[in-house]
Protein backbone atom coordinates (compact mmCIF):
# COMPACT_ATOMS: atom_id res chain seq x y z
CA UNK A 1 0.00 0.00 0.00
CA UNK A 2 1.46 3.85 -0.81
CA UNK A 3 1.50 6.13 1.71
CA UNK A 4 1.47 9.79 1.93
CA UNK A 5 0.30 12.27 -0.40
CA UNK A 6 0.04 9.72 -3.55
CA UNK A 7 -1.88 7.24 -1.85
CA UNK A 8 -5.08 9.11 -3.00
CA UNK A 9 -3.72 9.23 -6.26
CA UNK A 10 -6.21 7.94 -9.17
CA UNK A 11 -4.90 5.25 -11.18
CA UNK A 12 -6.65 3.64 -13.98
CA UNK A 13 -7.79 0.60 -14.62
CA UNK A 14 -8.40 -1.21 -17.38
CA UNK A 15 -10.51 -4.69 -17.74
CA UNK A 16 -12.97 -6.34 -20.20
CA UNK A 17 -16.38 -7.72 -19.66
CA UNK A 18 -17.75 -10.33 -22.59
CA UNK A 19 -20.80 -11.58 -23.41
CA UNK A 20 -20.50 -14.04 -25.57
CA UNK A 21 -23.35 -17.12 -27.09
CA UNK A 22 -25.79 -17.82 -29.23
CA UNK A 23 -27.65 -14.64 -28.25
CA UNK A 24 -24.88 -12.14 -29.44
CA UNK A 25 -23.10 -13.62 -32.35
CA UNK A 26 -24.63 -11.06 -34.64
CA UNK A 27 -22.78 -8.33 -32.24
CA UNK A 28 -26.60 -7.23 -30.64
CA UNK A 29 -27.84 -7.45 -27.34
CA UNK A 30 -30.76 -6.06 -25.98
CA UNK A 31 -30.45 -2.57 -24.55
CA UNK A 32 -32.16 -2.87 -21.45
CA UNK A 33 -30.22 -5.74 -20.44
CA UNK A 34 -26.78 -3.91 -21.24
CA UNK A 35 -27.60 -0.73 -20.00
CA UNK A 36 -28.81 -2.13 -16.22
CA UNK A 37 -25.36 -4.19 -16.61
CA UNK A 38 -23.37 -1.30 -17.26
CA UNK A 39 -25.09 0.76 -14.57
CA UNK A 40 -24.59 -2.31 -12.13
CA UNK A 41 -20.73 -2.42 -12.73
CA UNK A 42 -20.63 0.96 -11.51
CA UNK A 43 -22.31 0.40 -8.48
CA UNK A 44 -20.60 -2.89 -7.84
CA UNK A 45 -17.54 -1.24 -8.08
CA UNK A 46 -18.31 1.59 -6.03
CA UNK A 47 -20.59 -0.06 -3.10
CA UNK A 48 -17.56 -2.29 -3.10
CA UNK A 49 -14.90 0.62 -2.69
CA UNK A 50 -16.67 2.46 -0.07
CA UNK A 51 -16.95 -0.72 2.01
CA UNK A 52 -13.48 -1.57 1.90
CA UNK A 53 -11.94 1.29 2.21
CA UNK A 54 -14.44 3.84 3.71
CA UNK A 55 -16.94 6.44 2.47
CA UNK A 56 -14.30 8.73 1.53
CA UNK A 57 -13.59 6.82 -1.76
CA UNK A 58 -14.71 8.70 -4.64
CA UNK A 59 -14.70 6.21 -7.76
CA UNK A 60 -15.38 7.04 -10.75
CA UNK A 61 -16.14 4.20 -13.69
CA UNK A 62 -16.23 5.09 -17.65
CA UNK A 63 -17.35 2.65 -20.68
CA UNK A 64 -15.27 2.22 -23.95
CA UNK A 65 -16.74 1.30 -27.55
CA UNK A 66 -17.47 -2.28 -27.57
CA UNK A 67 -15.29 -4.48 -30.28
CA UNK A 68 -16.18 -6.30 -32.70
CA UNK A 69 -16.54 -10.53 -32.29
CA UNK A 70 -18.13 -11.27 -29.00
CA UNK A 71 -19.87 -8.77 -27.63
CA UNK A 72 -17.67 -6.97 -25.24
CA UNK A 73 -17.68 -3.36 -23.11
CA UNK A 74 -14.70 -1.77 -21.85
CA UNK A 75 -14.16 -0.01 -18.67
CA UNK A 76 -11.98 2.64 -17.32
CA UNK A 77 -12.33 2.73 -13.13
CA UNK A 78 -10.30 5.27 -11.60
CA UNK A 79 -9.48 4.50 -8.30
CA UNK A 80 -7.13 5.38 -5.24
CA UNK A 81 -4.02 3.75 -5.68
CA UNK A 82 -4.28 3.36 -1.75
CA UNK A 83 -6.10 0.76 0.06
CA UNK A 84 -7.81 -2.47 -0.43
CA UNK A 85 -7.64 -3.73 -4.21
CA UNK A 86 -11.35 -3.40 -4.76
CA UNK A 87 -11.22 -4.86 -8.33
CA UNK A 88 -8.99 -8.07 -7.24
CA UNK A 89 -11.35 -8.20 -3.99
CA UNK A 90 -14.56 -8.49 -6.43
CA UNK A 91 -12.59 -10.53 -9.25
CA UNK A 92 -12.34 -8.99 -11.96
CA UNK A 93 -8.25 -7.66 -11.89
CA UNK A 94 -5.46 -9.74 -14.09
CA UNK A 95 -4.31 -12.49 -11.90
CA UNK A 96 -3.85 -16.10 -12.81
CA UNK A 97 -6.30 -18.51 -12.94
CA UNK A 98 -6.11 -20.21 -9.55
CA UNK A 99 -6.12 -16.51 -8.03
CA UNK A 100 -10.07 -16.25 -8.52
CA UNK A 101 -10.04 -18.49 -5.66
CA UNK A 102 -9.64 -15.48 -3.07
CA UNK A 103 -12.52 -12.93 -4.99
CA UNK A 104 -16.19 -12.43 -4.54
CA UNK A 105 -17.09 -14.12 -7.18
CA UNK A 106 -15.12 -17.39 -6.68
CA UNK A 107 -16.98 -17.78 -3.05
CA UNK A 108 -19.89 -16.30 -4.31
CA UNK A 109 -19.68 -20.08 -6.70
CA UNK A 110 -18.41 -21.79 -3.66
CA UNK A 111 -21.82 -21.01 -1.30
CA UNK A 112 -23.73 -22.19 -4.27
CA UNK A 113 -27.29 -20.10 -3.21
CA UNK A 114 -27.41 -21.95 0.40
CA UNK A 115 -27.98 -19.08 3.04
CA UNK A 116 -25.79 -17.38 5.00
CA UNK A 117 -26.18 -18.11 8.54
CA UNK A 118 -23.77 -15.80 9.94
CA UNK A 119 -20.18 -14.28 9.03
CA UNK A 120 -17.23 -14.74 11.96
CA UNK A 121 -14.20 -12.11 11.68
CA UNK A 122 -11.22 -13.19 12.90
CA UNK A 123 -9.91 -9.91 14.61
CA UNK A 124 -6.49 -10.99 15.38
CA UNK A 125 -5.88 -12.24 11.61
CA UNK A 126 -8.50 -10.75 9.31
CA UNK A 127 -7.87 -13.24 6.27
CA UNK A 128 -8.64 -16.08 8.46
CA UNK A 129 -12.19 -15.30 8.65
CA UNK A 130 -14.85 -17.67 7.37
CA UNK A 131 -18.93 -17.43 6.08
CA UNK A 132 -21.00 -20.06 7.87
CA UNK A 133 -23.79 -21.80 6.26
CA UNK A 134 -27.50 -23.10 7.66
CA UNK A 135 -25.77 -26.14 7.19
CA UNK A 136 -22.86 -25.63 9.01
CA UNK A 137 -20.35 -25.48 6.23
CA UNK A 138 -17.38 -22.98 6.58
CA UNK A 139 -16.28 -20.97 3.21
CA UNK A 140 -13.10 -19.79 4.30
CA UNK A 141 -12.25 -16.19 2.91
CA UNK A 142 -11.10 -12.63 3.60
CA UNK A 143 -13.13 -10.02 5.49
CA UNK A 144 -13.00 -7.71 2.67
CA UNK A 145 -14.63 -10.37 1.06
CA UNK A 146 -17.12 -11.39 4.04
CA UNK A 147 -18.04 -7.91 3.91
CA UNK A 148 -18.95 -7.96 -0.12
CA UNK A 149 -21.03 -11.18 0.62
CA UNK A 150 -22.91 -9.75 3.52
CA UNK A 151 -23.79 -6.58 1.63
CA UNK A 152 -27.30 -6.61 -0.22
CA UNK A 153 -26.40 -4.29 -2.81
CA UNK A 154 -23.36 -5.31 -3.93
CA UNK A 155 -25.01 -9.03 -4.45
CA UNK A 156 -27.72 -7.46 -6.90
CA UNK A 157 -25.45 -5.70 -8.61
CA UNK A 158 -23.20 -9.45 -9.13
CA UNK A 159 -26.48 -10.34 -10.25
CA UNK A 160 -27.42 -7.62 -12.98
CA UNK A 161 -23.95 -8.44 -14.97
CA UNK A 162 -23.23 -11.82 -14.75
CA UNK A 163 -26.78 -14.15 -14.22
CA UNK A 164 -29.48 -11.56 -15.61
CA UNK A 165 -27.98 -10.98 -19.20
CA UNK A 166 -27.10 -14.07 -19.87
CA UNK A 167 -30.23 -16.55 -18.45
CA UNK A 168 -32.14 -17.24 -21.34
CA UNK A 169 -29.25 -18.38 -23.08
CA UNK A 170 -27.50 -21.58 -21.78
CA UNK A 171 -24.64 -21.79 -24.61
CA UNK A 172 -23.53 -18.31 -23.06
CA UNK A 173 -20.63 -17.33 -20.78
CA UNK A 174 -19.63 -13.87 -19.41
CA UNK A 175 -16.12 -13.19 -19.47
CA UNK A 176 -14.29 -10.43 -17.24
CA UNK A 177 -10.29 -9.66 -16.61
CA UNK A 178 -8.20 -6.73 -17.18
CA UNK A 179 -6.36 -9.13 -19.53
CA UNK A 180 -8.72 -11.08 -21.58
CA UNK A 181 -5.68 -13.87 -22.06
CA UNK A 182 -7.66 -17.23 -21.63
CA UNK A 183 -5.27 -17.86 -18.20
CA UNK A 184 -6.32 -14.65 -16.87
CA UNK A 185 -10.02 -14.39 -17.20
CA UNK A 186 -12.58 -14.74 -15.31
CA UNK A 187 -15.04 -16.81 -17.23
CA UNK A 188 -18.48 -18.08 -15.79
CA UNK A 189 -20.65 -19.82 -17.48
CA UNK A 190 -24.54 -20.34 -17.41
CA UNK A 191 -24.37 -23.00 -14.96
CA UNK A 192 -22.35 -20.74 -12.81
CA UNK A 193 -24.12 -17.52 -13.24
CA UNK A 194 -27.19 -19.75 -11.50
CA UNK A 195 -25.57 -19.39 -8.24
CA UNK A 196 -24.73 -15.35 -8.32
CA UNK A 197 -28.49 -15.04 -7.87
CA UNK A 198 -29.07 -12.25 -5.20
CA UNK A 199 -30.71 -13.86 -2.22
CA UNK A 200 -33.70 -11.70 -0.11
CA UNK A 201 -32.36 -8.75 1.70
CA UNK A 202 -33.86 -10.13 4.73
CA UNK A 203 -31.48 -13.22 4.86
CA UNK A 204 -28.28 -10.83 4.36
CA UNK A 205 -29.75 -9.06 7.71
CA UNK A 206 -27.53 -10.26 10.89
CA UNK A 207 -29.39 -9.38 14.52
CA UNK A 208 -27.84 -9.28 17.42
CA UNK A 209 -30.14 -9.54 20.18
CA UNK A 210 -29.34 -9.07 24.38
CA UNK A 211 -31.73 -9.19 27.02
CA UNK A 212 -30.16 -7.01 30.69
CA UNK A 213 -32.33 -5.78 33.90
CA UNK A 214 -32.51 -2.01 33.82
CA UNK A 215 -33.81 0.70 36.02
CA UNK A 216 -35.58 2.81 33.61
CA UNK A 217 -38.06 6.53 33.96
CA UNK A 218 -41.14 6.05 31.62
CA UNK A 219 -41.35 9.70 30.05
CA UNK A 220 -43.96 8.39 27.44
CA UNK A 221 -46.86 6.27 28.13
CA UNK A 222 -49.53 4.50 26.25
CA UNK A 223 -51.93 2.56 27.97
CA UNK A 224 -53.79 1.41 24.62
CA UNK A 225 -50.96 -1.09 22.92
CA UNK A 226 -47.43 -1.98 22.51
CA UNK A 227 -46.55 1.37 20.70
CA UNK A 228 -45.95 4.74 21.98
CA UNK A 229 -43.91 4.22 24.62
CA UNK A 230 -40.96 6.22 25.86
CA UNK A 231 -38.02 5.52 28.68
CA UNK A 232 -34.78 7.20 29.94
CA UNK A 233 -31.74 5.42 31.59
CA UNK A 234 -30.45 7.02 34.24
CA UNK A 235 -28.75 10.66 31.91
CA UNK A 236 -29.42 9.08 28.87
CA UNK A 237 -31.51 10.45 26.03
CA UNK A 238 -35.15 8.75 25.56
CA UNK A 239 -35.78 6.41 23.50
CA UNK A 240 -38.92 4.65 22.31
CA UNK A 241 -39.55 0.94 23.19
CA UNK A 242 -42.34 -1.19 22.39
CA UNK A 243 -44.51 -2.46 25.59
CA UNK A 244 -44.51 -6.53 25.29
CA UNK A 245 -45.66 -6.84 28.50
CA UNK A 246 -49.57 -6.72 28.09
CA UNK A 247 -50.09 -8.32 31.22
CA UNK A 248 -48.41 -5.11 33.23
CA UNK A 249 -50.46 -2.48 30.64
CA UNK A 250 -53.68 -4.94 31.80
CA UNK A 251 -52.84 -4.53 35.90
CA UNK A 252 -52.83 -0.33 35.18
CA UNK A 253 -55.81 0.22 33.63
CA UNK A 254 -57.51 -1.65 36.33
CA UNK A 255 -55.46 0.78 38.80
CA UNK A 256 -56.76 4.25 37.80
CA UNK A 257 -54.76 6.77 38.51
CA UNK A 258 -51.83 4.30 39.46
CA UNK A 259 -48.63 6.19 38.62
CA UNK A 260 -46.38 5.43 35.91
CA UNK A 261 -45.15 8.35 33.75
CA UNK A 262 -41.94 10.00 35.46
CA UNK A 263 -41.87 7.04 37.63
CA UNK A 264 -38.46 4.63 38.23
CA UNK A 265 -39.12 0.76 37.01
CA UNK A 266 -37.43 -2.44 37.11
CA UNK A 267 -37.55 -3.91 33.84
CA UNK A 268 -36.46 -6.58 31.82
CA UNK A 269 -35.19 -4.81 28.22
CA UNK A 270 -34.20 -6.39 25.33
CA UNK A 271 -32.03 -4.61 22.57
CA UNK A 272 -31.69 -5.57 18.92
CA UNK A 273 -28.70 -4.41 16.68
CA UNK A 274 -29.88 -5.40 13.23
CA UNK A 275 -26.69 -5.04 10.78
CA UNK A 276 -27.13 -5.10 6.79
CA UNK A 277 -25.17 -3.24 4.58
CA UNK A 278 -22.63 -1.56 6.68
CA UNK A 279 -25.26 0.00 8.23
CA UNK A 280 -26.53 -0.69 12.05
CA UNK A 281 -29.97 -0.05 13.70
CA UNK A 282 -31.05 -0.86 17.13
CA UNK A 283 -34.64 -1.51 18.27
CA UNK A 284 -35.89 -1.93 22.09
CA UNK A 285 -38.77 -3.90 23.91
CA UNK A 286 -39.69 -4.27 27.22
CA UNK A 287 -40.42 -7.82 27.75
CA UNK A 288 -41.30 -7.70 31.64
CA UNK A 289 -42.21 -4.67 34.27
CA UNK A 290 -40.74 -6.52 37.25
CA UNK A 291 -41.25 -3.82 39.84
CA UNK A 292 -42.06 0.06 40.99
CA UNK A 293 -39.01 1.04 42.66
CA UNK A 294 -40.42 3.41 45.10
CA UNK A 295 -38.57 4.45 48.46
CA UNK A 296 -39.09 0.75 49.71
CA UNK A 297 -36.69 -1.09 47.56
CA UNK A 298 -38.48 -4.51 47.55
CA UNK A 299 -41.98 -3.41 47.07
CA UNK A 300 -43.53 -4.76 44.13
CA UNK A 301 -45.20 -3.22 41.38
CA UNK A 302 -48.96 -5.11 42.50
Amino acid sequence: MESGKDSNKAVEHVFTLSYDGDSTKDHTMSADILGQSLISMASLITQADKLLNGEEAQPKVDVKANKEGSFEVEFVAWLSSGGIDVLKTIGISSMSATAFGASLLATLKRLSNRKVAHIVINHDDPSKSYIELEDNERVACTTEIAKLVQSHVVRTEVDNIFRKPILKDLTAVVKIGSDMEEDKVQIITHDDAVLLKAPPKKSLQEETISTEIKNVFFVQVNLEGRNGWKIKIQESKEFSVKMDDTNFIDRINLKKDFPVKGELFEVELETAILRADNKESTSYRITEVRRHRTTDRDKKIL
